[in-house]
């Protein structure tokens, strides 16, 4: 809750410099434009849909990464913790990309719905459910899903490098 409590401010203004819209085409303009015509609610638009997407991914990533080590340790390849550090990140993402999807739309809608272009989500699971029903199906919910994975494969396998280096070290008494 911590982390989506600085994060989401950050990454709201982010998707609303990725749509370009006139005000929010800078950093500077895009904060400006948020707090003139939202104020700071306008930072934490999307705050639930975060927590939303975030609480299964960190449930998913971790039990990933163990699922996918203890099937690769019998095997005693050097590489076990990169390898299923990658492989639990793309997963997790595939996983949560409709999350990641509702989130972006929720986070934005303001800037759609001003301009009449899109229509006012309630929530997560209407997003859900209207994404799929307006916009050709379930799959719709997966727009963006490769490149997410590609994103997330060689986070997860850092992650789990550092994750799993740091563990050592603390076993050892080296921390």
């Amino acid at each position: 809750v911590a982390a989506a409590a600085v994060g989401v401010p950050f990454e709201g203004l982010k998707h609303r410099l990725q749509l370009q819209v006139r005000g929010y085409t800078t950093p500077r303009l895009a904060l400006a434009s948020t707090l003139r015509l939202e104020g700071v609610a306008g930072l934490y638009r999307g705050f639930g849909s975060t927590l939303a997407r975030n609480v299964p991914y960190n449930a998913l990533h971790f039990g990933l990464y163990a699922l996918a080590a203890s099937a690769l340790r019998p095997a005693r390849l050097p590489a076990t913790e990169a390898l299923s550090g990658a492989a639990a990140g793309a997963l997790t993402a595939l996983l949560t990309t409709p999350l990641d999807l509702v989130n972006t739309r929720l986070q934005t809608q303001r800037i759609f719905t001003a301009s009449g272009a899109a229509a006012n989500l309630s929530g997560v699971v209407d997003a859900i459910s209207r994404v799929a029903a307006e916009e050709g199906g379930p799959t719709a919910l997966m727009r963006g899903a490769g490149l997410r994975a590609a994103q997330y494969a060689p986070s997860g396998l850092l992650f789990f490098c550092v994750y799993e280096a740091v563990k050592r070290r603390a076993a050892s008494g080296g921390l």
